[in-house]
């Protein structure tokens, strides 16, 4: 029960990063930042929740953990990219139509 539990947490922290990233409350770079802690916790994280005292049993549930985390990175930094573009999109339109009068017809 407790290596089922480990591992549901597990998974479900690159979802809830991506989520955030959806949000606009955590940016890809700060989790680019924060890689060398992050595989510290996780390999910390995988050596307590590990069945066995051995390294591959803490081997097995840390390399999915750090695959999916590094993927959610990714995903994060694709997002911020695309959001980017949006803005630059929507300043240039903005811009353009800066200048130009609205007609009384449309007030």
């Amino acid at each position: 029960l407790r290596l089922l539990l480990a591992f549901g947490i597990a998974f479900l922290v690159p979802v809830v990063l991506v989520g955030l990233n959806l949000a606009g409350i955590v940016k890809g770079k700060q989790l680019v930042k924060s890689w060398r802690i992050t595989i510290f916790l996780v390999c910390l994280f995988a050596a307590m929740a590990a069945p066995g005292a051995d390294a591959m049993s803490m081997f097995y549930l840390a390399a999915p953990m750090l695959l999916l985390f590094f993927a959610a990175i990714g995903v994060c930094l694709l997002n911020d990219r695309r959001r980017e573009r949006r803005a630059i999109k929507r300043a240039a339109e903005t811009e353009a139509t800066a200048d130009i009068a609205t007609p009384a017809s449309d007030l």
